[in-house]
């Protein structure tokens, strides 16, 4: 992440973008493979992020997959589970997502970024109630947004950039919004 954060950095250059970067709270820590949230907005004295990379929530625990003994289908509701259950299951995973980002990256959580984009809308209302003014989905676009409108602040597009996205290829597609 932090590298891909720091070549952002330099790519959008000029742009009027910050980076949005959603950390899984069982991963903040951990360095194999993932930065340490509190590490991400700083990546040396001469690449200073802050005011350009925001660190939201991921969710903390809900990013599973078929492997998984307890698997959830990103925030979905479990097979057989009951809506008491399932809004608690998901308030509890956002509130410690939110308490640890906080904690680690002493900035305010109020964003939620769907696990493959996937959602219900119990999950927008119980999240939304539970602190998440902002949530973001997986399809790429640009966002509208309307003063005095929060429901333009729902489900937001966003672009997945991965290892196969180069930085000419982000440019070209920001270059069609400038």
């Amino acid at each position: 992440h932090r590298n891909g954060l720091f070549a952002s950095q330099i790519c959008l250059d000029g742009f009027l973008v910050e980076i949005q970067s959603g950390h899984l709270g069982t991963r903040l820590g951990e360095r194999a493979g993932h930065s340490r949230a509190d590490e991400t907005a700083r990546t040396g004295d001469d690449h200073d992020l802050t005011g350009v990379v925001d660190i939201q929530s991921h969710t903390y625990d809900m990013h599973n997959n078929e492997l998984d003994t307890d698997f959830r289908d990103g925030v979905l509701p479990k097979q057989g589970e009951s809506q008491a259950a399932y809004a608690k299951a998901l308030r509890d995973d956002f509130s410690r997502s939110k308490e640890q980002i906080e904690t680690a990256c002493h900035t305010e959580v109020f964003v939620i970024t769907y696990p493959f984009g996937k959602y219900t809308q119990n999950s927008e209302m119980v999240l939304m109630q539970s602190g998440a003014q902002v949530s973001v989905g997986v399809e790429n676009g640009i966002n509208e947004l309307l003063k005095g409108n929060p429901n333009s602040l729902r489900q937001l597009h966003r672009y997945h950039v991965t290892e196969a996205l180069t930085p000419q290829a982000l440019l070209a597609v920001l270059e069609e919004y400038r």
